[in-house]
């Protein structure tokens, strides 16, 4: 007890940040370093405290028993008098800058390093100044009932200072208050968002209509319709291929119009002027077509509305229904248009629109499961399995050899010790046991080889012992075979038949995963092609819907001319160049589509021409979903020597999983950035796709990108998987570069300069 009491006695004297001296007497590999001072008192130094460098710290590689030392106080055990001491603050005590660099409102950024489930989480600003975030203030909307629901130790995240005590080092912090900022200078700014256009579908009707005016001629069917009760008609769309031909044609019948192309323009243009006919598109850049609606009748206004769509949301349309707003399904006829003008002078109602029906999405025909090009990493770990395999047993040679049932050719898959086969053997092996193990499944094991029955394969390969095991068929035609040789009669037993069993299990498990992947891969790509195909169509209908109503405008001129033998003649050259651009548009989204639908080969590849025309077939799911997409393209990148479909491939499945990540959040957008560094031999060109969703947990940055994984309530877990096995294809790599919860994440996809592509062919080339 004395020793215990005297080293209380001289524990007191020291006060906490003092500067004290001593001597290492022993050393804690996994927990730090005890030290006497020169008075005889005891002190510990925990590893964190010995150093700022991260990672693994080794206590044995920094100090030395006997070493002296000097050291800064922390605490001191009142039962004890024992010393908490810190190393790394006697260099550099970063807290005595604290209250220069953070304040009130200071936003920070930085990284958990401690959980309290039902209290909070610690989080490093910088090395040796750590904040504490409330539970309270941990989710920027949510109640918190589990700090580990929400943050995971390692996780980044934002956060604004609202506490700070430097002399107890202690500073609270909160990701509420961070994001209640950012919306309050959102709402402050009330920036609109970017491009947004209609859905549309092109019905029967439609193309009839279009039919007649290229074939027979166009009568003007304005039906006499002039203004009277209705004068004044706002018109709410983004996309000035539709709305800015619908405007000249109203204001071309003598009704006065106004075009509005965010819902912020729409609300100030309906409240500071009375409008007798709202045309409302469903989808805007800023907001949906349904909440303007509502915020129209919250204010009070009374001008009927027609809301414009393709096919939509079940959800939207009920709502639509609920509020008493009309539906328009689009593209529609002039005709149409009239109707709904003549009915509202007469009646003051809008018709029935009830008998326009909705378009519906194409049905894409079924894809066909074919196996892609076998990988490298396939290969590779069949190459293991057999290696591994051969030093087990031990064994002379061993290979996997697949059978082709429609060519009755036997082809060389893998090989351990064996040479490769002529194409007479491909056909001999077919009529050797090879077959009789593959074909009928019965394992082969002998000691004792008969020449005339092995002669096919004695031709290839000398050998006196075989075994072979048939493995599971992962492939329609194709089936598969393990044989061992040996140079030694009598070489296997029960237990090497057991041994090559196993392996056979495996190799068969390899090859089962490969052929998933395979077919995942298509049919992934059909999925890609539905959802690129309703923005063409969406394209193509949205352009063709201004043209239809531009060809309008110009049959009235040209009836002007057989009947008052006038005609303007520029606007004649305006309207023809109008309908000639929104076709050549239309034309170029369609060549566009068609390019996702080529063979895959190695080629040139223009890597931000590719990005560009790949967000060009996006932009309308990006649209739809309410997030914008900026492009910042490196130009010193050089033309790759890669497989432009697979590339296009990768951005797509990258795009899409960022879009759904952000659907209508306020703050939604997308960065795509590109990169060439000629410095980096490796992987001189690089893509960032920076998002602006929930985040990734840094323990799951690898977790994403597994078959089958997401956290999405409609995701299939497939984009990303099959993103990274793309770019490994051509020689790159995907991986998550950074991720700050709440407020994004960057994926980064790293590409090689490739000169020689031999070397990401995979193996020789399938025969059949």
């Amino acid at each position: 007890m004395k020793p215990s009491k005297a080293r209380k006695i001289s524990g007191s004297m020291f006060e906490k940040d003092q500067l004290v001296r001593g001597r290492v007497y022993q050393i804690l590999p996994h927990f730090g370093v005890l030290v006497r001072l020169e008075d005889g008192a005891h002190g510990f130094i925990r590893k964190r405290e010995l150093t700022w460098d991260k990672g693994k710290v080794d206590p044995g590689k920094i100090v030395q028993v006997g070493q002296k030392i000097e050291a800064i106080v922390l605490n001191r055990d009142p039962e004890t008098g024992s010393l908490s001491l810190s190393l790394r603050l006697v260099a550099h005590d970063p807290w005595k800058a604290v209250d220069r660099k953070y304040s009130l409102g200071t936003e920070v950024y930085g990284t958990v390093i401690g959980i309290l489930p039902e209290n909070g989480a610690f989080v490093e600003m910088e090395p040796g100044v750590e904040g504490f975030i409330p539970i309270t203030q941990i989710h920027p909307e949510k109640e918190v009932r589990e700090v580990e629901d929400i943050l995971w130790i390692n996780d980044r995240v934002k956060a604004v200072v609202i506490g700070i005590d430097p002399a107890q080092r202690h500073i609270h912090l909160s990701i509420k208050e961070y994001f209640d900022k950012k919306r309050r200078d959102r709402m402050a700014k009330n920036t609109p968002g970017q491009g947004v256009s209609l859905e549309e579908i092109l019905d029967e009707k439609t193309r009839q209509h279009l039919y007649k005016i290229v074939d027979t001629g166009h009568q003007s069917k304005k039906k006499n319709i002039q203004p009277g009760n209705i004068s004044d008609i706002l018109v709410i769309d983004d996309n000035p291929d539709f709305g800015e031909p619908l405007l000249e044609w109203f204001e071309n019948a003598g009704y006065r119009g106004k075009l509005a192309l965010t819902g912020a323009e729409a609300v100030e243009a309906a409240l500071g002027h009375s409008f007798d006919l709202i045309i409302l598109d469903s989808h805007l850049p800023d907001t949906s077509g349904i909440r303007v609606a509502e915020r129209f009748q919250a204010e009070g206004v009374t001008a009927p509305i027609i809301m414009v769509t393709g096919y939509e949301y079940d959800q939207d349309m009920k709502r639509a229904s609920e509020i008493g707003l009309s539906v328009w399904f689009k593209p529609f006829d002039i005709e149409d248009l009239c109707d709904i003008l003549l009915t509202l002078e007469k009646t003051g109602e809008l018709p029935e629109l009830s008998d326009i029906q909705p378009g519906h999405a194409p049905q894409l025909p079924q894809p066909v499961p074919e196996q892609g090009e076998r990988e490298v990493m396939v290969a590779d770990n069949i190459a293991a399995v057999l290696k591994a395999l051969r030093e087990d047993l031990p064994v002379t040679a061993a290979a996997l050899l697949r059978m082709n049932v429609r060519k009755q050719e036997v082809f060389l898959d893998a090989a351990a010790g064996v040479p490769g086969l002529s194409q007479e053997q491909h056909h001999n092996l077919y009529f050797s046991p090879v077959r009789d193990v593959i074909e009928t499944g019965e394992i082969l094991l002998e000691n004792k080889i008969h020449e005339r029955r092995f002669k096919y394969l004695l031709k290839w390969i000398d050998f006196a012992s075989c075994l072979g095991v048939p493995i599971a068929a992962v492939n329609h035609g194709e089936l598969y075979g393990l044989f061992v040789f040996h140079a030694q009669p009598d070489a296997f037993d029960a237990n090497s038949r057991l041994r090559v069993q196993a392996a056979a299990t495996l190799i068969s498990a390899i090859l089962a995963r490969e052929q998933s992947r395979a077919q995942i891969q298509q049919a992934q790509m059909w999925i890609l092609k539905g959802q690129l195909g309703a923005g063409i169509l969406h394209e193509v209908h949205n352009r063709l819907g201004g043209a239809l109503i531009l060809s309008d405008l110009l049959d009235d001129e040209l009836a002007s001319l057989a009947t008052e033998g006038d005609m303007d003649w520029g606007s004649v050259r305006e309207y023809l160049e109008q309908i000639s651009q929104n076709l050549h548009k239309t034309s170029d989204s369609v060549k566009l589509f068609r390019k996702l639908s080529r063979e895959e080969r190695w080629e040139a590849v223009d890597l931000n021409r590719a990005i560009r025309r790949t967000v060009d077939l996006l932009r309308p799911i990006a649209n739809k979903h309410q997030v914008p997409i900026k492009i910042d393209d490196d130009p010193q990148i050089p033309i790759l020597n890669s497989i432009g479909i697979r590339l296009e491939q990768i951005i797509c499945n990258i795009t899409i999983n960022a879009i759904e990540w952000m659907t209508r959040k306020p703050e939604a957008l997308l960065t795509i950035i590109t990169c060439y560094d000629p410095a980096d031999a490796a992987y001189p060109v690089t893509i960032r796709f920076r998002d602006a969703g929930p985040g990734i947990h840094f323990a799951q940055f690898e977790t994403v990108f597994e078959m089958g994984y997401t956290t999405k309530d409609k995701g299939t877990g497939l984009g990303l998987f099959i993103a990274r096995g793309l770019a490994e294809s051509v020689g790159g790599r995907v991986c998550v570069a950074e991720s700050t919860m709440f407020s994004g994440s960057t994926f980064l996809v790293e590409l090689p300069f490739i000169t020689d592509i031999t070397a990401f062919n995979g193996q020789e080339s399938r025969d059949e």
